[in-house]
């Protein structure tokens, strides 16, 4: 490869880049149709359901999702 086809390459990507992200800026990543309370209660059940899933990992690791097979009674 030579050195000006390397630069004409070089040129495309980091124009490709740059446009990449201008439009990013401009188009933004905030859902315009959501009310800022809306934001929030999303918010509160993506941190409930993430709290829910750790407990039930914890359950799983301590074995406390599962009925004890120990018996009631003492065997000697």
């Amino acid at each position: 490869m030579n050195r000006a086809m390397f630069s004409t390459c070089s040129r495309i990507l980091y124009a490709c880049l740059l446009v990449t992200i201008a439009v990013s800026f401009l188009s933004g990543c905030a859902h315009s149709y959501e009310s800022e309370a809306e934001v929030r209660a999303r918010h509160d059940d993506v941190v409930k359901t993430n709290f829910m899933q750790i407990q039930d990992d914890l359950d799983y690791f301590f074995m406390l999702d599962r009925p004890s097979r120990l018996s009631k009674r003492y065997i000697r």
